[in-house]
């Protein structure tokens, strides 16, 4: 297994999408792939909040759940969205 920083993207491209698992097991990952690893949880997990929304735009990634707007660069709740949308799913 190699060594990846902490937000290098797995597959070395951060339009290339590791699978959550991966981003659990290397312990590292993109803004995009954590994004996605915390969308799956809230998505699959028995938590009693609306459907989450994964949202990738040009500048960041983005998570709502349950009233909260996640940006995964920096982790931190967000008032908006940033950036261009890319790609959008509920």
């Amino acid at each position: 297994m190699r060594a990846v920083a902490d937000d290098a993207p797995i597959l070395g491209d951060r339009d290339r999408l590791a699978l959550p698992d991966e981003v659990l097991l290397l312990k590292s990952g993109s803004d995009r792939e954590k994004a996605l690893l915390l969308y799956a949880l809230l998505h699959h997990g028995q938590a009693n909040i609306p459907a989450p929304e994964f949202i990738l735009t040009d500048h960041d990634s983005y998570v709502r759940a349950g009233g909260d707007l996640i940006g995964l660069r920096s982790l931190d709740k967000r008032a908006e969205v940033l950036g261009e949308i890319l790609f959008h799913h509920v």
